[in-house]
């Protein structure tokens, strides 16, 4: 059974913009080391663009401590507090959360399981085992805080375009790497070497850790920082990001292609698709294939 000293309590209120400070601060006082969450209600698109605060709902304001110092004393004067807030801009009643303990780094990982991504591709997760047919591409991935487990759909609509227009042999280019994912799967389709870049460290120190997992470092090479340090033109460039990115470096990701190559395009949403075809329409590209999975798309331009 598990004692009081391990249980953990949560404290809660939602408040009204001009009321999270005040309510900060009462919870900093109790909360375990003074910590406490805000989190904000915000609008954006699908696709994760354009975010902003939304200025018209409330704010989720939390804190955490341990159950045996969440006192009835402690209670009433918290109770007490917000009242006296309330009185003066919206603040909702405190909510009482009881937690058991966890190890919080690793109870996600129950629910990344081995999934088959695509016709031939499957994501294995290095703490689960997978029995392979003979045609299985397999790729072990630990994703970390990076972007790509292979469950997303911009993800899948990628390897299925990989699987099936990669030429054995080819150069790869892959910007915005997130996990890797797309790199690796390449290279066990035959690519003979791919480059991967990412603004985000933490991708990038991800992504190289999943390529040593995956015993590709002699084929790979991981960099932090945009196209501008691609040292030049590919057979195959694979660029997974959103919409707006995708035009905005429209002009780097044809140069790095070369003039015989594959653009894949990925994390276009539906209703910016036409953004996407103006800007790489005409000149001496064409599309070559559209993918559809839900609201999201892919492109195959020549």
């Amino acid at each position: 059974m598990t004692s009081p000293e391990e249980l953990w309590i949560e404290i809660q209120v939602s408040a009204d913009h001009e009321a999270v400070e005040p309510v900060v601060e009462l919870f900093s006082q109790v909360g375990y080391q003074g910590g406490v969450a805000i989190e904000e209600p915000f609008t954006q698109d699908l696709d994760g663009d354009n975010l902003a605060v939304d200025q018209s709902r409330p704010v989720m304001v939390r804190t955490y401590l341990p159950a045996d110092q969440f006192t009835d004393e402690v209670r009433k004067s918290l109770e007490n507090s917000l009242w006296h807030l309330g009185r003066m801009r919206p603040v909702s009643e405190l909510t009482i959360l009881t937690h058991q303990p966890q190890d919080w780094e690793n109870a996600w990982k129950s629910h990344f399981t081995p999934v088959r991504a695509s016709k031939r591709v499957v994501i294995r997760p290095p703490w689960h085992e997978f029995n392979a047919a003979p045609e299985d591409i397999v790729v072990t991935l630990d994703p970390g805080m990076a972007f790509g487990t292979g469950t997303h759909p911009t993800t899948r609509l990628c390897l299925d375009l990989i699987e099936d227009y990669l030429v054995e042999g080819a150069t790869v280019l892959d910007a915005g790497t997130g996990t890797g994912i797309l790199s690796i799967a390449a290279l066990q389709l035959g690519a003979s070497s791919a480059d991967a870049f990412d603004i985000d460290p933490i991708a990038v120190r991800q992504a190289a850790q999943n390529i040593e997992l995956n015993v590709m470092q002699s084929r790979a090479r991981v960099a932090q920082g945009d196209l501008s340090v691609s040292p030049g033109q590919y057979d195959f460039v694979i660029a997974n990001i959103i919409t707006r990115i995708l035009v905005e470096i429209r002009d780097t990701l044809v140069a790095s292609a070369a003039s015989d190559g594959m653009l894949l395009l990925s994390g276009i949403i539906e209703d910016k698709e036409q953004q996407v075809i103006d800007a790489f329409g005409g000149s001496h590209l064409a599309l070559v294939e559209r993918r559809q999975m839900g609201d999201w798309i892919a492109h195959a331009w020549r």
